[in-house]
Parts: structure tokens; sequence; C-alpha cells
């Protein structure tokens, strides 16, 4: 099991961000940011053949827990890894905080994909304007006007 003291002595947190205290091998360089994003969007760290999520790390790295509930993203951003936009979760408010329907990462392009009830919304470097373009498909949809009124 990880510990505080471990996360403490491999990492160093700056704004959301572990950086590698020493060189792990050829992909982990001292002072370089830890991990490689997932096809969905989050970073993870492999510690010791474990691959763990950054944002479960941080916590760890601030609370000395590494929690049973999840660790949830307030603004919905999951490369936002800051203490502050982190709190525990169940499962359940996890989902129901989501606001990714819709917005998907894909990895080899490197860009966030929207769609809107199965339509193609298009792609986007961030997250912030994937976000803008599904709400922006959301409001002109005429069915979504009726429910709103």
């Amino acid at each position: 099991m990880i510990t505080q003291h471990k996360v403490k002595d491999l990492f160093d947190y700056r704004d959301g961000k572990l950086f590698n205290r020493h060189t792990r091998g050829a992909r982990a360089l001292k002072g370089n940011e830890a991990g490689c994003y997932d096809d969905k969007g989050y970073r993870r760290i492999r510690i010791n053949g474990k691959h763990y999520f950054t944002h479960r790390l941080v916590w760890l790295w601030h609370t000395g827990k590494l929690p049973d509930l999840c660790v949830d993203h307030i603004n919905h951003k999951v490369d936002d890894n800051r203490i502050e936009n982190l709190r525990l979760a169940t499962l359940q408010e996890n989902k129901r905080n989501s606001s990714k329907k819709g917005i998907t990462w894909n990895k080899k392009r490197r860009e966030y994909q929207t769609t809107y009830c199965g339509k193609f919304c298009g792609w986007h470097k961030t997250y912030d304007s994937a976000l803008i373009a599904r709400h922006q498909a959301e409001l002109a949809d005429p069915q979504h006007l009726r429910t709103a009124l």
C-alpha cells in the first residue's frame, strides 16, 4: 500500500501537478511532471508496477489517506488536480456530478470529441471549449427548450 511518506519522497506538488523528485527510469526523469494521460483524459502515475490516478495521489499527498471513496473533480475537469478542486464522493455522487456526458478524450488525436444526442459536434483542444460546444448544442436543441420552459 502506498503511503503519504512514499508519495512525498517521490514527488513534489505544484499547482495540481506532481513532479518527480528523483529519476525513476528512462521516462520518469527528475523535475518532469510524473505520469501520462490515459484515454479518458486522466493522468496516471506508475509506482512499483502499479498505476495510480494522479488526483488520488494528490489527495494522499495532502491528507495522508488514500480513500475508499471516489476523489471527485469539483469543476469536472479531470486534468485539474489542484487539491482545492478535489473532494470525496460516493460513486453515485461522482456520477451525478459528471458533466462529461457527450465529451470524450481521444488519445490518438489528443483532443476532446463532443457529441450531443449521438450527433458529432466537433473536436476541441481544451476541455473548456468542448464543454462550451456541448452546452451550445444542448441549448440549440428545440427539445431542450421545450423541457426547460
